[in-house]
C-alpha cells in the first residue's frame, strides 16, 4: 500500500532538488519547453487526485480476482452437479461390539461386550468342559471362538446395522485358533461383521525385573 503510494507520488510531482535544475540555466524553465513530457507538473489539488490512480488500480485487481472466483465456482457446481452441502443424506452408524480374546499360557477367554463394554457373553476353555492343562490347548480355543459365532449371530439377527471389533491379546494358542476359525466355514456369518483386528498384546521394552518362573 505505502510502496504504490509512494509511486505515485513520485509519477505526480519528481523532485526538483538539483541545483543544475534550480540554477539560473533553467531560469527561463517551463512545462512546454521541459524536455520530459511524460510526466504532469500540476500540484495535486486533494488527497483524492493523489490517490486517485492507485484506488483504480486495486479496484481493477479485485474485480479480476472477483470474475476468476466467479468462474472457478461455476465450474466446481457444474462438476458437483446439484449436489450441496448439507442436502445429502448424513450416514449414521451405530456404535460397534467388541469382541476381546484373552490367551495365555494356561487358559483362553472369549468376551463379546456392546459398544460401552457391558459384557453379553463369555466363553473360556473351562467353561467349554476342559480340564487344567487342556484348557490352553488349540481345541479349548477352536470350541471357545465356535461358540462365541453362535452367540454373535443370534445377536446380530436383532440388530439393523450391526458391527463388531475384535481384540486380541497375548501369545496362547486360542488366538490362533480364533484367527483360524474366522477363515472357516464356521465363520462365514461372522466375518462379514468385523470392521477391524487390533492386537493389544503389552511388550515390555526394559521396565522392571520379572517375576521367577516357575519349575516345571
Amino acid at each position: 500500500m505505502f510502496a504504490a503510494l509512494r509511486s505515485s507520488l513520485r509519477r505526480v510531482r519528481p523532485r526538483l532538488t538539483s541545483k543544475r535544475i534550480l540554477g539560473a540555466r533553467y531560469s527561463n524553465w517551463s512545462p512546454e519547453n521541459s524536455p520530459i513530457q511524460s510526466h504532469s507538473w500540476e500540484q495535486p489539488e486533494t488527497l483524492q487526485d493523489m490517490m486517485g490512480p492507485v484506488v483504480e488500480d486495486m479496484l481493477e485487481e479485485s474485480e479480476s480476482e472477483s470474475e476468476d472466483e466467479g468462474r472457478e465456482e461455476e465450474d466446481r457446481e457444474g462438476a458437483l452437479g446439484k449436489w450441496r452441502y448439507g442436502a445429502h443424506e448424513t450416514l449414521v452408524t451405530a456404535p460397534a461390539h467388541r469382541l476381546h480374546c484373552h490367551s495365555t499360557r494356561t487358559n483362553t477367554i472369549n468376551t463379546f461386550t456392546d459398544a460401552n463394554g457391558a459384557i453379553i457373553a463369555w466363553f473360556s476353555g473351562g467353561s467349554c468342559g476342559f480340564k487344567k492343562r487342556n484348557r490352553s490347548t488349540y481345541e479349548a480355543g477352536y470350541q471357545c471362538a465356535i461358540r462365541m459365532f453362535e452367540k454373535i449371530k443370534t445377536h446380530a439377527a436383532k440388530e439393523k446395522d450391526f458391527r463388531v471389533d475384535l481384540f486380541v491379546k497375548g501369545f496362547g494358542q486360542g488366538r490362533e485358533a480364533l484367527l483360524k476359525s474366522l477363515a472357516t466355514a464356521q465363520g462365514d456369518d461372522v466375518r462379514r461383521y468385523i470392521t477391524s483386528i487390533t492386537d493389544r498384546t503389552p511388550i515390555k521394552i526394559g521396565g522392571t525385573r520379572s517375576r521367577k518362573m516357575k519349575r516345571r
